[in-house]
């Protein structure tokens, strides 16, 4: 070769671009011991391909010829590790050997079809020994073209261990929150947008409400009974207003399976408003415990109390009675042995006083101690009009208008005082279940017969348009010291209303709907007079 043209293959080495520190390698390396002789002789298709890999911002590396012939960049060099300096050059099917598991085929693929390919998050180790781990690469293969042939495999690569262990640890992350949302002791619902449609649910929340699938419902289709037991108000105003609302033992009654009767509950909740990334409210988070054990356990404590309550004050009254007793009894005994008549007025005067004191007692308590009481006749008519001026002031604040109706022939034989109990405690009752919005009140007397006993019954009847009693409560309303008015009642008037009605030989007997009660007390014409 002459002088000018080894200079000219000279000047050619000096092709292969830049200062980076795999161009001073490629320049230096002995390529004359190699299938592709000095970079003199190098193809411009190969020195091409040669300067893209150095100039690629990314981890890349050129695989040429049938050998695999490895060329890479300084980007690179960290893949390379250790084997860095000794890889250029190499045959790629060496220095990748645990990579080629897993690139072989698709390396072949491209010389043998010339088609591109990209691979996403693929694990494998990009070299060999102790020192190599296992880790997740996205790279693309492209086939080089010379003179219409695949002389070699251009490959870019970029480690996305840490992007995918990320990805990995927050699917682990949202896994174990789930699992905790699912497991939560409390109930927990997601319900999104100003309708509260159900977005997500916990195991403890289906439990609480039975067989219903909510998912992907309003509030108001999925469980319908929110809204008349003001559920569905307290969802629209957190919406509303972005303010969280908590409250603690509110009742609850759900159908908790079709065709079974509803359930009562207690349940503390907190509705939490929920925020989008601009602070707007999307939605409402609801966290509830279900305490209807502990509301029992409270309703039986404050039994328990009131029971208490009675037999405290029956001793009380006891202890009154017994002092004014106690009296009368040494003046009678001081008048039975006196012999001076004005001094046996005096004590008589005594007597008569203390005994008075009693009566007052016995008249204080009248509603919780049952008297025996003479029976006598009173027209029914006559009965019911001389109560109902009793309750005209409480009538006319209720806005409640009165229709009577009569139709006994025959008068009832009662204990009188007994019976106006009765009716005034159902009148009562009515009055109070129209105060908010006034309504009708209906009092009917009426002779009939018993169908199920054939006999003839003095039938009375006090109906209201009042909101009428839940269904789950129509067995405990004649239950001592049970009351549907909170603080306002005793419950005590309804079971003695069923005590007196009961001595009598009758019966108490009681209809209600949303619309209304009805309630109506059937008494023998003539009652054994030994049982009351």
């Amino acid at each position: 070769m002459s002088h000018t043209a080894s200079s000219t293959v000279a000047d050619r080495a000096l092709l292969v671009a830049g200062t980076s520190r795999m161009a001073e390698a490629i320049r230096a390396h002995a390529w004359v011991g190699t299938s592709l002789g000095a970079i003199g002789s190098w193809s411009d298709t190969l020195l091409t391909q040669v300067n893209l890999v150095l100039c690629c911002p990314f981890p890349a590396s050129l695989s040429w010829g049938d050998e695999l012939l490895l060329f890479c960049n300084d980007a690179a060099i960290e893949v390379l590790g250790e084997r860095s300096g000794s890889a250029l050059g190499c045959s790629y099917r060496d220095v990748f050997r645990e990579a080629w598991k897993v690139q072989g085929t698709e390396i072949e693929d491209c010389f043998a079809s010339g088609h591109a390919s990209k691979h996403d998050n693929v694990l494998m180790a990009l070299g060999q020994g102790p020192n190599w781990d296992d880790r997740y690469w996205e790279y693309l293969l492209m086939p080089v073209h010379e003179d219409g042939q695949v002389v070699g495999v251009l490959s870019i690569f970029q480690d996305t261990t840490g992007a995918v262990l990320s990805k990995l640890r927050l699917v682990r992350e949202r896994a174990d929150l789930l699992a905790l949302f699912e497991q939560a002791p409390v109930t927990i619902s997601v319900m999104e947008g100003p309708e509260h449609v159900y977005q997500r649910v916990n195991q403890t929340h289906r439990m609480m409400i039975g067989t219903r699938d909510v998912l992907g419902k309003r509030v108001i289709d999925a469980i319908p009974e929110a809204e008349e037991q003001g559920y569905l108000q307290i969802l629209n105003e957190v919406y509303r207003t972005g303010k969280a609302h908590r409250e603690g033992g509110r009742r609850l009654r759900l159908q908790r399976a079709p065709g079974h009767d509803p359930e009562v509950l207690y349940v503390d909740f907190v509705y939490q408003p929920l925020r989008d990334v601009d602070g707007r409210v999307c939605g409402i988070i609801s966290l509830g415990i279900d305490v209807s054990e502990r509301q029992r356990a409270e309703e039986a404590l404050i039994q328990a109390e009131k029971l208490a309550a009675v037999g405290r004050l029956a001793s009380s009254i006891a202890h009154e009675i017994n002092n004014p007793l106690a009296a009368a009894v040494n003046y009678l005994y001081l008048a039975e042995m006196s012999e001076d008549l004005g001094e046996i007025r005096q004590y008589l005067s005594v007597v008569e006083r203390e005994l008075k004191r009693v009566s007052a007692i016995s008249g204080q308590t009248l509603l919780s101690q049952k008297q025996a009481m003479s029976l006598s006749s009173i027209d029914v008519q006559e009965l019911v009009e001389s109560i109902l001026p009793l309750y005209l002031g409480p009538i006319r604040n209720a806005k409640v208008t009165v229709e009577t109706r009569y139709r006994a022939e025959r008068p009832l034989v009662c204990a009188e005082g007994e019976i106006r109990q009765v009716l005034g405690n159902l009148l009562s009752n009515a009055i109070d279940a129209m105060h908010e919005a006034g309504g009708r009140l209906v009092v009917r007397g009426a002779e009939v017969t018993d169908w199920t006993t054939g006999d003839k019954v003095h039938r009375m009847t006090v109906a209201d348009t009042g909101g009428g009693i839940l269904p789950e409560l129509m067995k405990d309303i004649f239950k001592p010291f049970f009351t549907t008015k909170g603080f306002a009642g005793n419950g005590l008037g309804l079971w003695i209303c069923e005590e007196i009605t009961a001595r009598h030989h009758g019966r108490i007997r009681v209809r209600s709907n949303p619309k209304g009660s009805v309630f109506t007390v059937s008494l023998p014409r003539i009652p054994d007079q030994k049982r009351v």
